[in-house]
């Protein structure tokens, strides 16, 4: 499942792929902005977002994620805890809304389902 995982934090990222390397998830595509993630999307076929919901733009490449693929898990994580948030990420088309800080164990439950639910439609 070839993944793209956004953050501005490279120490983020580099925890996130750690979680994700249990689950095979090991096809990854980083980006540390919307821009630059943006391009990942037009460069490769993507099955699975991670974004960090505090990035400038992200609920825009949420949309845009969405746009280019209707059935893609997309997977948020933000440290806002409001329910305009929450509900703003809903509305864009995130599929999961994962609240920082996060366990290991929480972030991998979050991404087993959303993957099993992925391969399920396939």
């Amino acid at each position: 499942m070839r993944t793209l995982l956004v953050d501005d934090s490279r120490t983020m990222r580099g925890i996130i792929r750690s979680i994700m390397t249990p689950l095979r998830l090991d096809e990854v595509e980083e980006a540390e902005d919307a821009p630059e993630a943006i391009a990942a999307l037009d460069a490769t076929t993507t099955d699975l977002a991670i974004i960090d919901g505090g990035l400038d733009g992200a609920l825009d490449l949420v949309r845009e994620a969405r746009r280019r693929n209707a059935h893609m898990p997309i997977v948020m994580l933000c440290a806002d805890t409001g329910a305009d948030r929450i509900r703003a990420a809903r509305a864009a088309g995130v599929t999961r809304y994962v609240v920082k800080p996060f366990t290991p164990d929480i972030l991998s439950q979050h991404l087993d389902e959303v993957i099993d639910g992925a391969t399920s439609r396939a």
